[in-house]
């Protein structure tokens, strides 16, 4: 079964390793309005939609607005490769539940899933 795939991303890098505190926008924070290349998928309607997000944190954490038992399955996918970090349904402001969460505004039926990655997990994986 071959399935069509779009993605947008935004990277930055600073050369003394402060990339995340310059660059890090919170997922809540990312608009359309200011990212171009966003707002050109932003209207269209997708069936599943993942967002990779990196947290100042030192696991990953799995939130959005898929149902429980999905973000536990992306849990247990994920926890293999990383045995070295924890991995967990996000809780509080980790959760990304909210409709102003980009990956939760795309999709048609609940399928959306946040991984917040901590530096190790982003760099290593």
């Amino acid at each position: 079964m071959e399935m069509e795939t779009t993605y947008w991303r935004c990277r930055g890098w600073n050369d003394d390793g402060s990339a995340f505190d310059r660059w890090h926008i919170p997922t809540h924070d990312i608009s359309p309005a200011s990212f171009p290349k966003l707002g050109e998928i932003a209207d269209r309607s997708f069936d599943r939609s993942v967002s990779f997000q990196g947290i100042s944190t030192d696991d990953v954490r799995i939130g959005g607005g898929a149902p429980r038992p999905m973000k536990r399955r992306v849990v247990d996918a994920i926890s293999d490769p990383l045995p070295d970090i924890e991995v967990s349904v996000a809780t509080e402001e980790y959760q990304a539940r909210t409709e102003d969460t980009p990956v939760n505004g795309i999709e048609d039926d609940e399928g959306s899933v946040w991984v917040g990655q901590s530096l190790e997990a982003r760099r290593g994986h």
